[in-house]
């Protein structure tokens, strides 16, 4: 199959997602995938889409298959931070923005600094709950 065809399935399953028709999102997200296993944007993005259905542990899945195959990949762990958090476990949550802040430092000045301000709070409340 032409390769193209991952990158035009991936975008449909982004149009898709924005349209809020999931399930057929999630089968061009797959789609993609089965193309190409290694398509980054298409675990993110099938990442965001098990979130915003409340698959919390899938999503979690897509996002760390991501950085596995590019670990400086700095929308996964952003948005991998940021599902960690609504889950409670601080420790990944703050793992991943730090690596977030590394990464897009100069592709992403306006959200880096609002993820380091959060994680200045998220420090600062880790510390009071040790004390």
């Amino acid at each position: 199959m032409n390769p193209r065809y991952e990158k035009i399935l991936n975008n449909l399953g982004t149009l898709l997602l924005l349209r809020e028709r999931y399930e057929e999102s999630k089968e061009a997200f797959q789609k993609a995938l089965a193309i190409n296993p290694n398509n980054v944007e298409s675990h993110v993005n099938l990442g965001i889409l098990l979130k915003k259905q409340g698959q919390m542990e899938q999503s979690i899945e897509s996002y760390l298959r991501a950085l596995a195959i590019d670990p400086l990949h700095g929308e996964a762990h952003y948005n991998a931070g940021l599902l960690y958090e609504q889950l409670g476990n601080m420790e990944m949550a703050i793992g991943h923005y730090q690596k977030f802040i590394q990464i897009a430092s100069k592709t992403h000045p306006d959200l880096v600094s609002k993820v380091k301000r959060h994680l200045n709070y998220l420090m600062e409340v880790k510390l009071n709950k040790g004390r």
